[in-house]
């Protein structure tokens, strides 16, 4: 495994919680939060089914199927229950434990029992060691009299989610029917690309398309680097155009093998040819280290006006950064949106005898982008909180926090925020809460929570891009995974020394992580090559680390 440790290092004995560190690989168990995904163990798609009009007295619509896929570390038992009519479940091959990555399937279908809309929920319960999670499947269909609505044509399913698809992988193809159930033959049916390019659809009917007779459009998805992509395609039915709604979801979102490191002065640098390649892109004016192998942008320095840099986020297309200054003003580089920044007023709170300040960004669900203080108060910059975000960060916000928070990272799947306080705590805004270094070390030792707790502060958080868990970093490098793989920590390796700056920052990178010290020394836990550090180079403490 490759690491590249600074030449300044010094000895010191931290035995105990590097112990405690490699003890907590293991998985923590985790709360129930039954019918909402993300799920700790289980990912269900789609978690809707529109069946579309069908006769009443007439045949069984087309089955619909949903597919259940084990996204936890363990086996997985998978319940399905009958909806009950006019629903009805078709088949199920979800019958035996389901190991970790396996996926199964269930089928419903519809027939119509009186004219109208008909609804019906269908429920799937997942079950892996101590944790049980249910879905609710919301089911949908319409019934028609003989001779009713005669422009009407069914067109099921009307929304297909693709589940997680590794980067750069195409998951396999889903269908969508249209069926003419009316008498007369159907003219002018067509389908429209994909609003979003990470989708595609293949497929025509006749024209026109006999009564009683059936066409299929095949959709397929390509996991790109957004998180999370959505998008909407229309298909051109007489009586007006049905819309097509599509979701996928990316794992393995842990960047390319380059990296950028900043400094409180603003100062980049950027490692691996395709980093470096967009720095320069970002600033012409950056200047090359051939000895050290990086790209140096002084861009930003200038504007920081006498603050210093916190946190900075590259754009989900990576054509631009935002960098977070300690006064809470956003500056925006490349093609980064402009955003509005903190307002002052509103950080009325002290943290550990400290002022409110603004303390790191999460970028959330493609651009969007929160602000996070040291008290836990978001600031969204381009739209609004979620509900459940909006309750726990009130709930936060009622606390004395025993540390500020200092980080705070997106979950894999766009919807929610991690934020990481340095004593520990981690508070899930929109996000499953999966246990911090004291509910961790608690139970390795069997001792009350809150009676031992890590030996330094804790420094970094970041997601598993794989929808596993998350990983915590003290500031002696020491790693604490939850519910995530564990590949290494600063301790168990130079189990008798001590960084000469401490660790102050994680991403995930490759299958594993990279941490950076606040002297820009960089140490890579992956499989994935290290290109450098920004150790001897930086002349300020470097706050951040991202990956691409």
């Amino acid at each position: 495994m490759p690491i590249a440790v600074p030449t300044s290092v010094r000895r010191a004995a931290l035995v105990a919680l590097a112990l405690l560190a490699v003890a907590l690989a293991a998985v923590v168990a985790v709360p129930d939060r039954a019918g909402a995904q993300p799920s700790s163990i289980a990912w269900v798609t789609p978690q809707s089914h529109d069946f579309g009009a069908a006769v009443v007295g007439g045949a069984a619509s087309p089955a619909q199927s949903v597919t259940v896929t084990n996204i936890g570390m363990a086996e997985m038992d998978v319940v399905v229950d009958d909806p009950g009519a006019p629903f009805d479940l078709d088949t199920t091959d979800c019958t035996t434990p389901l190991t970790p990555g396996a996926s199964c399937t269930a089928s419903y279908t519809f027939t119509a029992a009186a004219a109208g809309e008909a609804t019906g929920t269908a429920t799937i319960t997942a079950t892996s060691g101590p944790t049980t999670e249910g879905f609710d499947l919301a089911l949908m269909g319409l019934g028609l009299n003989a001779g009713d609505d005669p422009d009407r044509l069914q067109v099921t399913p009307r929304d297909l989610d693709f589940g997680p698809v590794a980067k750069g992988e195409t998951a396999p193809a889903q269908q969508v029917t249209v069926t003419n159930i009316t008498p007369d033959a159907a003219p002018g049916i067509a389908v429209a690309d994909p609003t979003n390019g990470a989708f595609s659809v293949d497929g025509t009917c006749a024209d026109p398309l006999p009564a009683g007779s059936s066409c299929t459009f095949d959709y397929a998805f390509t996991a790109p680097s957004a998180v999370t992509s959505t998008a909407a395609s229309t298909i051109t039915v007489p009586g007006g155009p049905v819309e097509i709604s599509l979701a996928g979801h990316t794992t393995g979102l842990a960047g390319g093998d380059g990296y950028f490191v900043i400094e409180e002065d603003g100062d980049l640098y950027a490692f691996g040819a395709e980093a470096r390649s967009l720095l320069k892109s970002l600033d012409p004016a950056a200047t090359d280290d051939a000895a050290r192998e990086t790209t140096i942008s002084k861009l930003v320095g200038p504007l920081l006006a006498g603050e210093t840099a916190v946190d900075f986020e590259l754009t989900a297309d990576r054509t631009g950064m935002w960098i977070l200054d300690s006064a809470g003003v956003i500056h925006e580089i490349g093609g980064a949106p402009d955003a509005v920044g903190v307002d002052p007023t509103t950080l009325v709170k002290t943290v550990d005898g400290q002022p409110e300040a603004a303390a790191a960004l999460a970028r959330v669900g493609g651009n969007d982008l929160w602000v996070f203080s040291n008290a836990g108060r978001v600031t969204p910059q381009f739209g609004t909180l979620n509900a459940q975000a909006q309750s726990d960060m009130q709930l936060v916000l009622s606390k004395d926090l025993w540390g500020g928070i200092n980080d705070a990272k997106p979950t894999v799947n766009g919807t929610g925020v991690y934020a990481l306080a340095s004593d520990g705590g981690v508070f899930a805004y929109n996000a499953q809460f999966l246990g911090n270094p004291y509910t961790g070390i608690a139970e390795r030792l069997g001792v009350p929570v809150g009676s031992v707790g890590p030996d330094l502060p804790v420094s970094g958080i970041t997601v598993d891009p794989d929808g596993r868990g998350y990983w915590i970093v003290g500031q002696d490098g020491g790693v604490f995974a939850f519910e995530a793989p564990f590949v290494g920590s600063l301790p168990a390796i130079i189990p008798f020394e001590q960084l000469f700056a401490p660790v102050n920052g994680m991403v995930p990178y490759g299958n594993g992580y990279l941490l950076v010290a606040e002297d820009g020394g960089v140490f890579t836990f992956s499989d994935r090559p290290f290109r450098g550090s920004a150790s001897g180079l930086a002349d300020t403490k470097v706050v951040d680390i991202s990956v691409l």
